[in-house]
C-alpha cells in the first residue's frame, strides 16, 4: 500500500467507475444516445480537500477503457450490486501493484463486510463528510480500514458535483441534476437501513443453511 506521508510530491488519484460487460464502452449496449454522466465521480473529485495537493484523473468504464497500468498512490471505486465482481477485479489488480484501493457506494453501504476484504479501506453510506477525512489520514500515514457515515450527517454547505472531470461530449448529457433535501436525505437513510437490515438477515440464513 502506497503512502505519500510526509512527501511534497503531487498526489496521484484516480476515480473509477466499473461497468459490468453489458455496460462497457467495448462490447456493451449503449451508444451515446443512452448515456447520462454519472455525478458519483464529479462529485468525489469536488470533495477532496483543497489542501491536498492532488492530480485526479476519474474514468468511468462505460465510455473508457480502465488502463492496468494505471499510475496512482490512490484509487478510489463505487460499487453497485452488478459491478462488485468487476470492481473487485480491478482492486484485486492494483492492489497487486502496491496501489491503495477504496471501495464505497451502494454495494458497499449495504452488504460492507462483503466489500471489506476487496479494498484497503471502505467508505460505509454517504461520503461527503468522510471522504476529505480519509484523503488526510491517507496523507499523514494513518488511513483507517472502514469509515462509516455519521448518523447526523448534514449535506447542506457541500460542492456542487465538478463535472469537469469527465468528457460531457460523450454523454447525451451532463446535467443531472442532485437532489439535496433533507426529506430526500432521511427517506434515502431509512431505505439503506431497512436493506441492509434485510441483507445481514438473509446472509445469516445463508450461513446456517450452509453449516447443515
Amino acid at each position: 500500500m502506497t503512502s505519500p506521508g510526509a512527501s511534497k510530491r503531487r498526489l496521484r488519484i484516480a476515480l473509477i467507475s466499473a461497468k459490468g460487460p453489458l455496460y462497457r464502452r467495448r462490447g456493451g449496449l449503449f451508444r451515446q444516445s443512452l448515456r447520462y454522466m454519472p455525478l458519483t465521480l464529479p462529485t468525489l473529485a469536488a470533495l477532496i480537500p483543497d489542501d491536498i495537493n492532488a492530480d485526479v484523473v476519474c474514468i468511468d468504464e462505460g465510455i473508457a477503457d480502465v488502463d492496468l497500468n494505471l499510475q496512482a498512490d490512490l484509487i478510489g471505486m463505487t460499487v453497485i450490486t452488478g459491478t462488485a465482481n468487476r470492481t473487485y477485479e480491478l482492486s484485486r489488480h492494483f492492489r497487486d501493484h502496491g496501489i491503495t484501493v477504496i471501495l464505497g457506494g451502494p454495494h458497499v453501504t449495504l452488504v460492507p463486510d462483503d466489500a471489506q476484504p476487496h479494498a484497503d479501506s471502505i467508505v460505509v453510506g454517504y461520503a461527503e463528510q468522510e471522504w476529505p477525512r480519509l484523503f488526510r489520514d491517507f496523507v499523514a500515514g494513518e488511513l483507517r480500514p472502514r469509515y462509516n457515515q455519521s448518523p447526523d450527517l448534514d449535506l447542506s454547505g457541500c460542492p456542487h458535483p465538478d463535472r469537469s472531470v469527465l468528457p460531457g461530449h460523450r454523454y447525451i448529457t451532463s446535467h443531472v441534476p442532485r437532489l439535496r433535501s433533507d426529506a430526500r436525505v432521511r427517506a434515502q437513510l431509512f431505505v439503506l437501513r431497512r436493506a441492509r437490515r434485510v441483507g445481514t438477515q438473509a446472509a445469516a440464513e445463508t450461513r446456517g443453511r450452509n453449516r447443515r
